[in-house]
Order: C-alpha cells, then sequence, then structure tokens
C-alpha cells in the first residue's frame, strides 16, 4: 500500500556522470518542501546506475525536534508544484497563482 501511496521522485545523477533516476522511495515522500531545505535525498552503492540505498541526510547540524526539509523542485513553478503536490508555497519567487474572485 505504501508503494502506492507514494509519489516517485528524481533521484540525483551518480557521480559516474549517468543521468538521475526516478524512484518510489516510501515514507521519505513525507517530507515537506522548502526553499531553503535542511535535507536532501542521497542514493549509494548498487550497480552502476542503479542505487542499493536511498536516504534523507541533513546537509547542515539540526536542533532536537527541527523538521526534517527538502526541496520538491527549487526551480518549479506555482503550477507544476500544485499539480504535483497538491500546493503553491507563499515564498516561491517563480511566478503567481492569483486568487479565484
Amino acid at each position: 500500500t505504501a508503494m502506492c501511496s507514494s509519489r516517485p521522485f528524481r533521484l540525483p545523477a551518480r557521480a559516474e556522470g549517468r543521468g538521475g533516476r526516478t524512484a518510489f522511495v516510501p515514507f521519505l515522500d513525507m517530507a515537506n518542501h522548502a526553499a531553503s531545505p535542511n535535507c536532501e535525498v542521497q542514493g549509494a552503492g548498487g550497480a552502476p546506475g542503479a542505487f542499493e540505498a536511498v536516504a534523507l541526510v541533513a546537509t547542515r547540524s539540526l536542533d532536537a525536534g527541527e523538521e526534517a526539509l527538502i526541496s520538491y523542485g527549487g526551480t518549479a513553478t506555482h503550477a507544476a508544484l500544485f499539480s504535483g503536490f497538491g500546493f503553491a508555497p507563499a515564498e516561491s519567487r517563480s511566478d503567481r497563482l492569483e486568487p479565484l474572485p
């Protein structure tokens, strides 16, 4: 069931220059979005072009109880975030959604 409820997302490219991969990683997609995230998703190990493990890794020291935040797309527009994830953050500088009359 978790696989059906999870959203796929793009993993970064491996060091050997292969392109990124799209993957389902149950529960990892529950991390909230931030324009300035404090964590990132990293893949490790496995055959060329594949990952053996995927983890949520802090990019700086986090305080006890501090929320782990990732970026759902640093250059994503409001429309892309809204259609893909169901929200449009107020801090996005990419574009604007006008309120409905």
